[in-house]
């Protein structure tokens, strides 16, 4: 037997037939995978392949927002776990042991057609959207004569989603995905929330637009905490 090739590896030839060869492997470490689900959107987003016990840093969404009459819709900045149902901001990391789909959590905002009344003046001015939430038209006069007396004021939003910063027995403070602060009563609120309403639980809270007390307290129909 040509023993060239073995000789240069290290390897020498022996009459000794009992010879064991013994092969060390090394597994492959276990794989988990991450998909994403639109949630109403629309687009792909790439699954991600991650190894066991491995840090997973959640992306930004890629995917397109809903279309929905009537309402802006928005990525919250945080994506639900659909498994445990909670809530994870972008940029956040999470450590994986099993398989995992994330769906985005959608911001809607109810839109308003604010319209202008010239109030005895002339011209015309165009009627504008306001994005759910509570503004005034400051006084002015009205164009080609005559003063608008009367400012025409927006509905009160219809949502708010964001982190609870603040509790009490009825009412909580949000930072809201807007970045404004936002003080809600829930006292006569539907609460959905496994583990209750705390500082650092992400909400999404329907209001009712019908109210909205002079200090600018808002009032939840219902409450959903992740």
């Amino acid at each position: 037997t040509d023993m060239s090739y073995c000789t240069e590896h290290g390897v020498t030839e022996t009459t000794d037939t009992s010879v064991t060869v013994r092969y060390t492997f090394k597994s492959k470490p276990d794989v988990y995978y991450i998909t994403f689900n639109p949630n109403g959107g629309s687009g792909d987003m790439a699954e991600v392949e991650v190894d066991k016990n491995s840090e997973f840093t959640f992306p930004k969404c890629d995917f397109t927002e809903p279309k929905e009459d009537g309402y802006r819709v928005v990525f919250s900045n945080h994506w639900n776990d659909d498994e445990t149902n909670i809530a994870h901001i972008v940029g956040s990391k999470m450590t994986i042991n099993s398989n995992k789909t994330f769906s985005p959590i959608w911001t809607r905002t109810k839109l308003h057609t604010v319209s202008f009344n010239a109030n005895g003046g002339t011209g015309t001015a165009t009627d504008g959207t306001a994005n759910g939430g509570a503004g005034t038209a400051t006084d002015g006069t009205a164009n080609g004569g005559g003063t608008q007396t009367e400012a025409a004021q927006a509905s009160t939003q219809s949502n708010v989603s964001g982190t609870v910063i603040g509790t009490t027995p009825d009412s909580i403070t949000v930072q809201g995905d807007d970045g404004q602060t936002y003080n809600v009563y829930y006292g006569d609120a539907n609460m959905n929330s496994a583990d209750g309403i705390y500082d650092g639980v992400y909400v999404s809270i329907n209001l009712d637009s019908t109210q909205a007390a002079s200090d600018g307290t808002l009032y939840a129909t219902d409450v959903t905490g992740y």
